[in-house]
């Protein structure tokens, strides 16, 4: 669903005043008083949503704590979610009718543009099989546009993104241009974050030589679209299972930086045998240990298995009150369940005990997955085809003609 002008429905709570237009009569001694919210407007977002907000909770919704641009109702058992943005709604229910009174609410306070079943959100193309009993998220046109765009639509395809004896250094001073090596990273930045893990460590890696870029930086970036070109077929895909609970793989690898010597974080949560969030990223203080390295890898994806645990116990969809971070390194997981302040720990930044609070609270659990399990390890570093291949498969991302 779609609100047509949406910004023009703003309230204000400040007075404004603008000059007259271009092409009115030259009264230099007057001005307009805004009555409503222009595009344009600082405060066009903000009165935008407000109002928003206001429609939902004369409603019955709940704006949801961990995600303010959702909310959702419960009626008879059964919940609706829509998720706003900007001025599109997308709505979720398994009763159709509710989503119908909710469009004929909203069809009396606004002009609205009902688009039907969703089929794209954002560049997405949605694909639900009802007989597989799955949902894919697809972004193939998107990139076949940006591979025309960059000129890599006819490049030879390879099967990993990145070369796994690659080991970019920083240079000096910029060997290639520095706008186009910008502008053909940023355009991967999207599919990277929306539906594509398996590029992540590729993208975050080479966006740390964004200012100065070299020869080898650019040739590993071309190898990124060349690897889309072999992949642009492949989609994000949730099966039709009834366990919604959270799972968590984390990983590190330790002091893999070889500029400055930090450790590169990867974390990666499925819901429904697809990835739901998934983050590679440096560490921001070099690990002394492998085990530390973990450690802080484990911290890190502790705030996200909280954010999510809360989303999704907004929604009744968790059916246990405990996540289970999967960790393939013994000594971190007895780090992370010992509590005792001791010589080992006392160099360590006290924001990454964190994980030893929710592990005392009860609202995570630590355990140990073998390394040839850990789907984490994609994240973490580049890696062979069949491992590369493997990780990605477990993290839903498969190919959707298959």
């Amino acid at each position: 669903m779609d609100v047509k002008s949406a910004f023009l429905n703003g309230e204000l709570e400040e007075e404004i005043y603008l000059h007259l237009p271009p092409g009115f009569c030259d009264l230099s001694n007057l001005v307009w008083k805004l009555k409503c919210t222009l595009y344009g407007l600082k405060q066009a977002h903000k009165s935008w949503y407000k109002k928003l907000r206001t429609i939902f909770e004369s409603l019955g919704f709940t704006r949801s704590d961990a995600y303010h641009s959702v909310f959702y109702k419960f009626k008879n058992g059964t919940i609706i979610v829509v998720a706003i943005y900007v001025d599109d709604k997308m709505m979720l229910s398994k009763d159709k009718k509710m989503i119908d009174e909710l469009k004929k609410c909203f069809a009396g306070e606004y002009e609205l543009t009902n688009l039907g079943e969703a089929c794209w959100i954002l560049g997405m193309e949605i694909i639900c099989d009802c007989n597989k009993c799955t949902i894919t998220l697809s972004q193939c046109r998107y990139i076949e546009s940006i591979l025309e765009c960059f000129e890599m639509a006819l490049s030879h395809p390879v099967a990993m993104p990145m070369d796994p004896n690659m080991k970019p250094v920083k240079v000096n001073e910029a060997e290639v241009d520095v706008k186009t090596y910008q502008s053909a990273l940023g355009a991967l930045m999207y599919t990277m974050l929306a539906t594509c893990p398996d590029i992540a460590f590729a993208v975050g890696t080479l966006s740390k030589f964004a200012a100065t870029p070299g020869q080898t930086h650019w040739t590993a970036l071309k190898r990124v679209y060349q690897y889309l070109c072999s992949t642009v077929n492949k989609c994000l895909t949730y099966q039709g299972d009834p366990d919604t609970d959270l799972h968590a793989f984390i990983d590190a690898d330790w002091a893999s930086d070889i500029n400055d010597q930090h450790s590169i974080t990867g974390y990666a949560f499925l819901i429904s045998g697809g990835a739901v969030s998934w983050s590679p990223k440096k560490q921001s203080m070099v690990a002394l240990s492998s085990t530390k390295a973990e450690y802080m890898a484990a911290a890190a994806a502790t705030k996200e298995a909280v954010w999510l645990r809360t989303l999704l116990g907004e929604f009744n969809l968790s059916k246990t009150h405990m996540i289970t971070l999967h960790i393939d390194n013994q000594s971190a997981i007895l780090l992370a369940s010992n509590s005792m302040f001791h010589e080992c720990t006392k160099h360590i930044a006290i924001w990454y005990h964190f994980i030893q609070e929710k592990l005392e609270e009860g609202q995570i659990s630590a355990e140990y997955v073998p390394t040839n399990e850990q789907i984490a390890d994609v994240l973490t570093k580049a890696l062979a085809r069949e491992k590369h291949r493997w990780f990605i498969e477990g993290m839903g991302v498969v190919d959707s003609k298959s």
